[in-house]
């Protein structure tokens, strides 16, 4: 990434680290102060929360307050291009764009760390944005390009129907609201008071709790049908011993459409939003805040698609799914019904916006009565290109990193234009699945009578030519799909293909419409809003076009046998004529079918493990030979694999089931066959790390680097640490019980007393003969090495040594966290690997050649905290750690969503993760679910 923050690239920072993950959303800050005395300081880049402090090139401001030049004057600024709108077009999606004029703000004013996730996630920003600043959140598509900063302007203003500042002198019956115009009928002694007001020098509309209210006549500016926000703020002079009304369009009806918004009396202070008819109605939200008297509370009442939220004072307490128009025709009542008895201010009434999606900071000024300012759209720019892809909910696109040679992708992810020379090959989405209902649509944009072919292909299909969803050739089954011809169309199911009659001929414009079942392993089929082939009907589950196969994990795919141009939608929107489904979570053209999602981020089922960093965590420290603790984690592990990075040392793996020796935890070693060990001067594992002494030895030597990996046993992550003593004086099969809850996908096993013994590992593939070792790195075979029956849920089988006592770490596949699964090599000679999806961000990833003779090369974060990854360490040897740049044994894009290959053919020893056609194995770990992802 290259930031130029003046002209001529006066100022310009070139990152080492490349962003080339289109699956998540990056947050990107970059902070700019002349000022500092230090000139390092003076430009600063953050990528989802944390600095970037390595550059190719970084040209910082030569001279302390210097002027940049074009900020602040009448120098246009463009987005989505370079200087003058002549090339550089951006393709992809930008949210939440700030300005800030006069302030270099540190990532915290835009983001915060989850405390579920641990990931980096949005906040509303609560500062000012001085004399030039401006924000951009594209949230109205009727004013893409708007300012909606709040210091000067509101944004939403066409959308603001009612704006009641609660302005004037004191004791002044007399309010005005400075959108419309409307004057309310002013009941009791409704006044302005000048003694109160949530700002320093305001006023406010008090009502003393006896027949005070004000009344708006009934009219469809009350109707709340779509986005709405209703928001005000409030401050009771009495504890709340009675039901007390804030406004309400419900006055005694009983109409299912009336609403109010009242603070209740049976839990004393708790804000409760009812539909459905007075107090009596539906609860649809209700505050855990209880508000106390003489306090003043930002209330706000938003709905966005069909979420509704409840916020107090920023915070949002409650979530109710509803899309009901409420349109009672009774007038709306501010302060009335139960009384309100003390001050409310700024209430204010938007339709079509909801202002409030995730925790904000309420306004510390007043209501703005004027609209804001904005930005000129160019290139045809409309409301079709506002998507509700968004930093909060993120949707499958085509993954160009997963597609092959001949496609152009177009429009963020969502337009192909392919080639004739293209026949047999597929673009994927960013998304694999294997569970859930799904909808999409693809669009024909051109065609030539033949050629498309949209469908789901197995995430398991990696492979270039003879590829299309539901092709086949003698190493894969591709999956599904239908082909679509001008006359006679076919259904493909692993390369089987049936003829049908679809009695629609095909034209540009036309949609093929999925509908897929995973749970249930069915599929269906239609045009446009025809009825769906074969007779059948997803919501009931009947007459299916097609099934698939059990328990795979399929890409929707879409793939061309000639040129043709098509779009796909996945529910984000990016097209012309097509309306949002809130049963769906998606934009579609055509109503997908009930019980049908949009494949986004939000539709995804929740993850086991949220926070992958609270059973696994890659950690690294530089030793200075004192007795200390070096941290871990958030946890406390039961096994650490420890290594040194810049010195030739051998790999060191404790656990906490062998335990301490006589003075140190006893070590076994993946590079070695020898014997366990005390050679490590760890005196405790603990959740604030690895206590070390002070005897210089590893991993804790003066002057050297370490990297620890560390997990935590149980079911819930998938892992497990068996000892065992084999006591028979022959080598034999032996059953032996694990706790893991679920058959293994991946076991280490090691003689501890035998230093004849070399690693043996067992991956799903391998059946009971083949099995690795660590040490040797070679492929092995023998009948049965695992035993005579599959391992299951409760135990596994090994043919063990003779009187030898045995460890064995066992992993079982958790989605979310853990991946153990294959590849097959491409030998890009342009560090175009392949794409290995894992359903999350890696934390950590280990490679290993079956079909040939190959280290075990390991990545993580920790050591390379973006991308590229490229710092590996091999478990088979002792070596150092492998960190020169330039033709380099290998290196990954580590993603939100797995890992691409990025070893070429001119790199040395590329063949240890990259040969053509070479068979690998792999295991990773999380950082995070791709659910909450960030990209990298």
């Amino acid at each position: 990434m290259i930031v130029v923050v003046a002209n001529n690239a006066q100022i310009q920072m070139e990152t080492t680290a490349v962003f080339r993950d289109p699956s998540a959303w990056y947050h990107i800050v970059i902070a700019v102060d002349t000022t500092q005395a230090t000139d390092t300081n003076r430009v600063k880049i953050y990528i989802n929360g944390a600095q970037v402090t390595s550059f190719i090139t970084a040209t910082y401001p030569p001279t302390q307050n210097m002027d940049i030049g074009f900020y602040n004057t009448t120098t246009p600024q463009q987005i989505g291009t370079l200087l003058n709108g002549s090339y550089g077009y951006f393709d992809g999606y930008i949210s939440q764009v700030h300005f800030i004029d006069g302030q270099a703000l540190t990532p915290t004013s835009f983001g915060r760390v989850s405390t579920q996730t641990g990931v980096w996630v949005p906040k509303n920003y609560a500062g000012t944005y001085g004399t030039n600043g401006y924000k951009l959140d594209f949230s109205n598509a009727n004013m893409l390009g708007g300012d909606n900063q709040s210091s000067s302007g509101d944004p939403y203003w066409n959308n603001v129907v009612l704006s009641l500042n609660m302005n004037g002198t004191n004791g002044s019956t007399t309010f005005t609201d400075s959108k419309s115009g409307l004057v309310p009928t002013v009941y009791g002694n409704t006044q302005i008071s000048s003694s109160t007001s949530p700002f320093a020098g305001g006023s406010s509309g008090y009502f003393d709790g006896s027949g005070d209210y004000l009344s708006y006549a009934s009219s469809s500016t009350w109707d709340l049908s779509g986005d709405f926000c209703i928001e005000c703020w409030v401050k009771s002079d009495v504890s709340f011993t009675s039901l007390k009304y804030i406004f309400n369009r419900a006055n005694g009806t009983t109409d299912a459409n009336a609403y109010c918004l009242f603070v209740n009396n049976s839990t004393p202070g708790r804000v409760t939003f009812a539909m459905n008819a007075n107090e009596g109605g539906q609860y649809a939200l209700e505050s855990t805040t209880n508000l106390i008297a003489g306090t003043w509370y930002h209330i706000a009442v938003t709905r966005s698609g069909s979420t509704m939220r409840l916020f107090i004072n920023g915070s949002q307490e409650d979530t109710f799914t509803s899309t009901t128009n409420l349109n009672v025709a009774v007038p709306f009542i501010i302060g009335g019904n139960y009384n309100w008895q003390g001050n409310i201010d700024d209430f204010r009434i938007t339709k079509g916006a909801a202002r409030y999606t995730y925790n904000f900071t309420p306004p510390t000024s007043e209501n703005p009565s004027t609209g804001g300012g904005g930005f000129g759209l160019y290139g045809g720019i409309g409301s079709e290109n506002q998507v509700i892809d968004t930093p909060t909910n993120n949707f499958a696109t085509l993954n160009p990193l997963n597609s092959f040679s001949g496609h152009t992708l177009g429009n963020a992810g969502l337009k192909v234009s392919s080639q004739a020379a293209t026949q047999g090959y597929t673009m994927r989405s960013t998304i694999a699945l294997n569970a859930g209902k799904w909808y999409w649509e693809t669009q024909v944009v051109s065609w030539n009578t033949n050629g498309i072919v949209p469908g789901i292909i197995r995430e398991s299909s990696i492979k270039e030519a003879n590829c299309l969803p539901g092709s086949t050739d003698a190493t894969i089954h591709g999956g599904n799909s239908i082909i679509l011809q001008n006359n006679i169309n076919y259904v493909n199911k692993d390369g089987s293909a049936t003829s049908i009659s679809f009695g629609h001929s095909v034209v540009d414009g036309d949609y093929l419409c999925m509908a897929i079942d995973f749970d249930n392993n069915k599929i269906w089929y239609r045009f446009n809003n025809e009825v769906w082939l074969s007779g059948g009907d997803p919501t009931a589950g009947t007459s299916p076009t097609q099934t698939i196969t059990s328990g795979a994990s399929y890409y929707p795919a879409v793939g061309s046998s000639t040129s043709a141009v098509y779009l796909v939608n996945f529910g984000q929107g990016g097209q012309s004529g097509l309306t949002y489904n809130s049963a769906s979570g998606g934009r579609f053209k055509y109503t997908p079918p009930t019980g049908f999602k949009a494949l986004c981020s939000s539709n995804l089922p929740d993850p086991t493990i949220k926070n992958p960093s609270l059973y696994f965590n890659a950690a690294i420290w530089a030793a200075d030979g004192t007795a200390r603790n070096y941290a871990l984690g958030n946890f406390t592990p039961d096994m650490v694999w420890t290594k040194c990075r810049n010195t030739a040392e051998n790999h060191r793996i404790i656990d906490t089931i062998r335990g301490k020796g006589t003075t140190f935890y006893k070590t076994i070693k993946p590079d070695l066959t020898s014997i366990e060990g005390e050679d490590i001067d760890v005196t405790n594992i603990s959740a604030s790390g690895l206590t070390v002494s002070a005897n210089g030895n590893t991993p804790s030597i003066n002057g050297r680097t370490y990297v620890a990996w560390s997990w935590k046993k149980g079911t819930t992550p998938g892992f497990d640490i068996v000892t065992y003593q084999r006591t028979a004086g022959t080598d034999g099969v032996e059953t032996i019980n694990h706790n893991l809850g679920k058959a293994p996908s991946a076991i280490f096993i090691k003689g501890r007393d035998n230093s004849a013994t070399n690693w043996h590992i067992w991956w799903p593939s391998f059946g009971q003969a083949n099995y690795l070792n660590f040490n040797t790195n070679s492929l092995g075979s023998f009948a049965t090495q695992w035993g005579t029956t599959a391992h299951t849920s409760t135990q596994f089988q090994f043919y063990s040594w003779a009187s030898t006592s045995v460890v064995a770490y066992l992993f079982a596949e958790i989605a979310g966290f853990s991946k153990f699964g294959s590849y097959t090599g491409n030998g890009s000679s342009t560090g175009d690997g392949p794409f290995i999806w894992c359903g999350f961000q890696p934390r950590w990833i280990m490679i290993k050649r079956t079909d040939s003779s190959g280290p075990w090369i390991i990545y993580d974060t920790a050591r390379d905290t973006f991308n590229r990854s490229y710092r590996d360490i091999t478990a088979n040897t002792s070596d150092d750690e492998n960190n020169v740049t330039a033709n380099i044994s290998g290196s990954v894009d580590i993603l939100s969503n797995g890992f691409k290959i990025r070893s070429s053919s001119s790199d040395t020893n590329y063949a240890y993760d990259n040969a053509s056609g070479g068979t690998y194995i792999f295991a990773a770990f999380a950082e995070a679910p791709f659910k909450y992802a960030r990209a990298r």
